[in-house]
């Protein structure tokens, strides 16, 4: 969010901080607020591991939630790591590395 220009236009479209203060504000605003626990480590995991969720031991946002009074609506992400292995095998890459 301190990057000249990104952060810019990550605010303009409604990115918040990921921590206790911006979310409880936003919460507090009647806001809906969408949270990826597990962020890039889960979102780039490979295929071998794709039904597993990667959460990273964070728990600050079930925390959040409860402090705030509103619900958690599970949502899960499906296919995420197939384009990755579809274009490392379109590449050349050794299938080893992606099945």
């Amino acid at each position: 969010m301190a990057t000249p220009g990104l952060g810019d236009y990550f605010r303009a479209v409604g990115v918040i901080a990921a921590n206790r203060k911006s979310v409880g504000a936003a919460l507090a605003q009647g806001e809906d607020v969408v949270v990826w626990p597990g962020g890039e480590v889960d979102a780039m995991r490979s295929w071998r591991k794709r039904d597993v969720a990667t959460l990273g031991g964070r728990t600050g946002y079930v925390k959040q939630a409860i402090r705030s009074g509103v619900p958690i609506l599970p949502v899960a992400t499906v296919g995420g790591t197939t384009p990755s292995s579809c274009c490392r095998r379109a590449s050349g890459w050794p299938t080893r590395w992606t099945s």
